[in-house]
């Protein structure tokens, strides 16, 4: 009859990320003989996981320009011979770059995992890290050639070591320094911008805030742990800045790195939402 109620469709039962369905035998009838179909569970995955990881390709270059920077510290003279006095106790990691560099390779290696298996806990893992990645390696190339690269005293030091310097009566070479100085601190920036560009979800605010505000309150404690415990600031431009305007001095230009870093983070979450929004 054409005004006859049509009986509402069956519905099936779901939870987060899988279907509950009934389990059939050959030709769709159900199977074991019995009348009520026995649940079966299926996984099936929410669209909205599939969209978090960031695709593999942007993943697998963002991985290697990371792993590269990392072996760029292994071009450079290691730092008891470089800078003994103050990695005198936290040695290469007392730089905020190889720091940025490792964190930046293990985040993308996460990624390039995603995408190769997605659908997994590694997916959330992706959006929430991002914070974190993007503004440490957005921060980390504009901060290097803006303060230290062309410092005098770092001028000095590359070019004693590409000459050669005597060690205990062997004298030690090293001519990449220059190399290794742009392999460290120049892919920061792309990779940063390649995820923002390529990442398929937008983190949260809690992820904005507390990755990157924990990490930079971490490596300033870090930091001044280190300047007393040995009496050297680990950066030439810190010991300038000292003498210039004092401890407040240098308080005052470390807090405003760490806020242009913590800044940046929502850079990024700006420029995903633009994005995805288009």
């Amino acid at each position: 009859h054409p005004h006859r109620r049509q009986p509402p469709p069956r519905k099936q039962r779901q939870s987060e990320g899988c279907i509950h369905r009934p389990s059939r035998g050959v030709g769709g009838l159900p199977s074991g003989g019995s009348s009520v179909a026995a649940a079966r569970l299926v996984w099936v995955p929410t669209s909205s996981w599939r969209k978090m990881a960031l695709p593999l390709a942007p993943s697998i270059l963002c991985l290697s320009l990371s792993a590269l920077a990392v072996f760029g510290a292994w071009l450079e003279p290691p730092c008891r011979f470089s800078m003994p006095v103050p990695t005198r106790y936290t040695g290469i990691w007392s730089f905020l770059t190889f720091q940025t560099n490792v964190i930046s390779a293990g985040y993308f290696g996460i990624c390039v995992v995603s995408a190769l298996v997605p659908d997994t806990l590694l997916d959330p893992c992706v959006v929430t890290g991002f914070p974190l990645a993007f503004a440490l390696d957005l921060l980390l190339t504009p901060l290097y050639y803006g303060l230290d690269h062309f410092n005098a005293e770092n001028v000095k030091v590359r070019r004693k070591w590409i000459q050669g310097v005597e060690i205990d009566g062997t004298r030690m070479v090293y001519p990449y320094v220059e190399v290794a100085a742009h392999l460290q601190h120049a892919p920061g920036a792309v990779v940063a911008l390649v995820a923002a560009l390529c990442i398929q979800a937008s983190p949260s605010r809690v992820a904005c805030t507390v990755g990157p505000c924990s990490y930079l309150a971490f490596y300033l404690t870090q930091t001044i742990a280190c300047r007393v415990a040995t009496g050297a600031w680990v950066y030439p431009v810190l010991e300038d800045v000292q003498r210039a305007a004092g401890l407040v001095g240098v308080g005052a230009f470390i807090l405003v790195v760490c806020a242009v870093g913590a800044v940046l983070a929502w850079v990024g979450k700006a420029l995903v939402d633009a994005r995805l929004a288009l």
